[in-house]
């Protein structure tokens, strides 16, 4: 049986390494959390970074999922990891309609809606209570926090952040690199590397997100 390594100690890694646990079983002979050299945790089945070319020399099978949202560290280890298989761990209470398509290496968690001929690209976090909807097209390594709502027919460029109970309209179009600020409601297609907002009289800030 393989072995899983999910890429984080904290927040959506420990979500992922839960599910894993509890629905998983049949598939992974043991998870474990990779965190770094100086961070501590009482999770069991702990890897530090240092430590992880070692394990993958040594053992065979080896699967990982990435359960953070940092684009240069999801990086670094996409391609630390390239001789691994990326895999999707999918929460049981989510619904993924059966013309939908999910990349693999991504998480889908509770209560998660992924609807008809929808395409989500590979690496993405579809977090709780989180909907895709229809006909939408969602590039590579998207993270969507809990609550966040895609309307149908949206384009998704990769490597976009959309913070929690963030909203976009139908049919609208989110570039590349960009971050959807939590509670923002997107009613206009955006440029590449944008930071979008809403202050309190809900005008929008559009500016050039820095990384």
């Amino acid at each position: 049986m393989r072995l899983l390594l999910v890429i984080g100690g904290g927040s959506t890694a420990l979500e992922i390494r839960e599910c894993a646990d509890l629905f998983y079983k049949d598939l992974f002979e043991k998870v474990y959390n990779v965190i770094g050299d100086n961070e501590k945790s009482t999770l069991s089945n702990i890897i530090h970074d240092s430590e992880v070319d070692s394990f993958i020399a040594n053992n065979n099978e080896v699967a990982f999922i990435i359960g953070f949202t940092n684009q240069k560290l999801r990086k670094l280890f996409n391609e630390k990891l390239h001789a691994c298989e990326p895999v999707s761990i999918v929460h049981p209470t989510a619904f993924i309609s059966p013309s939908a398509t999910i990349g693999e290496g991504s998480y889908v968690g509770e209560t998660a809606v992924v609807s008809s001929n929808t395409r989500v690209g590979k690496g993405c976090i579809v977090n709780i209570g989180v909907s895709v909807g229809h006909d939408a097209v969602v590039g590579d390594d998207c993270i969507f926090n809990p609550g966040a709502r895609i309307s149908g027919h949206c384009q998704i460029g990769s490597r976009t952040l959309f913070g929690a109970n963030s909203f976009i309209f139908q049919g609208r179009t989110v570039g590349e690199d960009c971050a959807i600020d939590a509670l923002t409601y997107i009613d206009r297609d955006i440029e590449d590397k944008k930071l979008c907002t809403s202050n309190v009289g809900g005008m929008k800030v559009f500016k050039n997100r820095i990384f």
